[in-house]
């Protein structure tokens, strides 16, 4: 959120009371999530490729994709051409959740500073103990 041209940090610590099954996190990503889709948002977030058994970022905006993005994966993911989606997504004045952890959500949040289109932008992450190298 921007306030008197600089960008202002809100931080929170949720838990959601039904589905905590659906996430160890306590459950927040996916109502999140949810809530996004649901008002016609998209979401990225960290997803295993079935083709190599690597984790990567990917974009959903169906609810029964969901479960792709759910469960914790401890190794770092494969970013691809997913900043460069991300930015037409907001160009498109599309809601964008993205959930990943904190050096790849700092990265995106000072890219998104040049767009107009940033308050469109939800940013969650997660306490990294450092992730391992996929190789």
């Amino acid at each position: 959120m921007e306030k008197n041209g600089k960008l202002e940090q809100i931080v929170y610590a949720v838990k959601a009371r039904n589905g905590r099954q659906l996430s160890q996190s306590g459950g927040a990503f996916a109502v999140i999530a949810k809530n996004v889709i649901t008002r016609g948002g998209v979401v990225y977030g960290a997803a295993y490729d079935g083709k190599s058994s690597s984790v990567k970022y990917d974009r959903i905006d169906k609810l029964n994709q969901l479960h792709f993005l759910l469960g914790s994966k401890y190794v770092q993911a494969d970013i691809g051409d997913v900043m460069r989606k991300i930015m037409m997504d907001l160009k498109n004045n599309k809601m964008v959740l993205v959930c990943g952890n904190p050096c790849f959500i700092n990265g995106l949040k000072n890219l998104a500073k040049s767009t107009e289109q940033s308050n469109n932008l939800i940013l969650v992450d997660f306490i990294c103990h450092g992730t391992s190298s996929p190789v």
